[in-house]
């Protein structure tokens, strides 16, 4: 029996003979005509961008800087709680503002639509 090879490297049985060409399959139009479009994943690209030149860059300073990783290690215990506390009372104070700002927005915006056509009038004197 004739063992030929598929697309990843694997012998598979065949009953075609040792010698032939492999037959290849026509594109299909949908596949030919269809432009390269970039995948739903590319879209974080810039964050894990970031990231990974923040690593390589501490780590090629590292190799710059003599005890600059040990150092950098012994700091992180220190400052990532107040990293975190830091964030923390950051979405406990800054969420409750920002609906605050947003229910002033809305009452300013629906004073408004109620058909008030009372608009304050431009001072162009002031009263002596």
């Amino acid at each position: 029996m004739a063992v030929a090879e598929t697309a990843l490297g694997r012998p598979v049985a065949s009953r075609r003979a040792a010698h032939a060409e492999p037959r290849t399959r026509p594109p299909r139009a949908k596949e030919a005509d269809r432009p390269a479009t970039p995948s739903p994943s590319d879209n974080d690209g810039g964050i894990v961008g970031l990231a990974v030149g923040s690593g390589i860059l501490v780590i090629q300073a590292s190799a710059i800087i003599p005890g600059l990783l040990p150092c950098l290690l012994l700091v992180v215990p220190f400052v990532l709680p107040v990293v975190i506390l830091g964030a923390v009372a950051g979405i406990l104070v800054g969420l409750p503002l920002a609906v605050w700002h947003l229910v002033l927005l809305a009452r300013r915006h629906a004073g408004r639509g109620r058909g008030s056509s009372e608009h304050p009038k431009a001072v162009t004197s002031f009263p002596h």
